[in-house]
């Protein structure tokens, strides 16, 4: 893709879309004058040897940053709300506030989503560190029906080694409680998490941000969509622009196929040699082994894309009409040892084609968003592409694209831990918009 700068001129807001550079080891940060401050090219700061750097456990957070727990009755009456807030210091005036939102799946305020056995697999409270450290205050939460982690040391009983998962699930995860997990309540127990905020004495609340990372993000447009939010800025982490249908229907039907065609080969043929060469390098490295795309004739060809397109299609139209014959309060997955939340949820991955973008069509705050290069569950480039059609009538949102790194802007396709050069990014990003360094 060719390299496209928009920059503010004569006054005049535009979009800014950073392109793929060649690596992470190229980069090199430059200030612009446009708003947010932006890494455009080169180097962003950071150890390249080290991308992940040391943070403090959990409890030493805590320690070192006051914590401030709350219990909120949710909107809809079901369930408690329960997280914490954390100053910078002992709290004495008004603290600007960042406002954490999690993705898809049974998390708690500390978002165990890396897969690097450290303590920055906690994405949020390590995130947290980093915002505090900066001066800013930090909101984080439990999603509804979660009490814990998978790394709480409560499992490390011999009698749960074996079963960790399940005696998770039984211990930690409200079944009851998941099952009203709707896309309204999602937004709803924001909306409730916002207000809370926004009446604390120390908190600034025309200095708030609201920061989503992956369904995160679609549910922060929801709640400014549905609900008087008066934020500073969001900042999105792997947003979507498109409809979470049109995601679902490239995870499960185009995503393999995109990129089997998108590794180097010559003439209409990838050869077992292309595959061999070029896997390592592309995003089906971090969802299959290449075991189970080996061509046995020796070759994929357009044919053979073309059979295991209308399969794909096939089965997900399968899946589609299961998934749509539930009704909305049963609990999903069915038949599982667990519960996720309702059908409800599950059913909008299927049959909302609303682009949600246009969520945040009458939004009044800066929005900025951040997408990963080797992201594995949102396709970045296409959603870069599909809003350079769009974005005359979003002047107030700006995209970075931000290459070699995935789902949580880690090494990894989907999983954390946020490299210390994303992380960084954030929070320079953040400090600016509160500070009215960039305006």
């Amino acid at each position: 893709m060719p390299e496209r700068r928009h920059t503010r001129e004569s006054g005049e807001k535009q979009n800014r879309i950073v392109p793929a550079i060649e690596s992470q080891a190229d980069l090199r940060q430059r200030k612009t004058s446009a708003y947010p401050r932006f890494y455009t090219a080169g180097r962003l700061p950071g150890n390249q040897e080290n991308p992940v750097k040391t943070y403090s456990g959990n409890d030493e957070l805590n320690e070192k940053y006051p914590a401030h727990p709350f219990a909120l009755r949710t909107l809809d009456g079901n369930t408690t709300l329960t997280g914490q807030i954390n100053y910078p210091e002992t709290p004495t005036g008004a603290y600007p506030l960042v406002v954490l939102a999690p993705g898809s799946g049974m998390h708690d305020r500390h978002y165990l989503i890396g897969d690097s056995g450290t303590q920055a697999d906690f994405v949020f409270s390590c995130l947290a560190q980093d915002l505090l450290s900066a001066g800013l205050a930090v909101l984080r939460f439990d999603c509804r029906g979660v009490k814990s982690h998978l790394r709480d040391k409560t499992l490390d009983n011999p009698e749960y080694v074996f079963n960790r998962e399940l005696a998770y699930r039984q211990m930690f995860i409200d079944a009851a409680v998941r099952q009203t997990v709707t896309p309204q309540s999602q937004y709803e127990d924001l909306y409730t998490l916002y207000q809370y905020a926004i009446e604390l004495p120390h908190i600034d609340r025309h200095n708030l941000i609201l920061l989503g990372h992956s369904e995160g993000a679609i549910n922060i447009g929801r709640l400014v969509a549905h609900y008087p939010v008066a934020a500073k800025a969001l900042m999105l982490v792997s947003p979507v622009f498109s409809s979470m249908k049109h995601v679902l229907e490239w995870q499960l039907i185009h995503r393999t196929i995109t990129w089997l065609k998108a590794i180097p080969h010559t003439g209409d043929r990838l050869t077992l040699a292309d595959l061999k060469n070029g896997f390592g390098h592309s995003p089906l490295a971090f969802l299959q082994p290449i075991s189970s795309l080996l061509p046995y004739k020796g070759y994929w060809d357009e044919a053979d894309f073309d059979s295991m397109t209308a399969r794909l299609q096939a089965s997900f139209d399968t899946q589609r009409d299961m998934v749509l014959s539930h009704d909305d309060q049963e609990s999903w997955p069915a038949e599982a040892p667990f519960t996720q939340s309702s059908y409800a949820w599950w059913k909008q991955w299927y049959q909302n084609d609303q682009p949600e973008i246009e969520h945040l069509a009458q939004c009044q705050s800066r929005v900025v968003c951040y997408f990963g290069m080797m992201d594995t569950q949102v396709n970045a480039a296409a959603e870069a592409a599909w809003f350079e059609g769009v974005k005359h009538r979003f002047t107030h949102i700006d995209v970075t694209l931000l290459p070699d790194v995935g789902h949580t802007l880690g090494l990894h396709g989907l999983l954390g831990p946020m490299t210390e050069s994303c992380a960084d990014l954030l929070v320079r990003t953040a400090n600016d918009i509160v500070t009215g360094r960039s305006v």
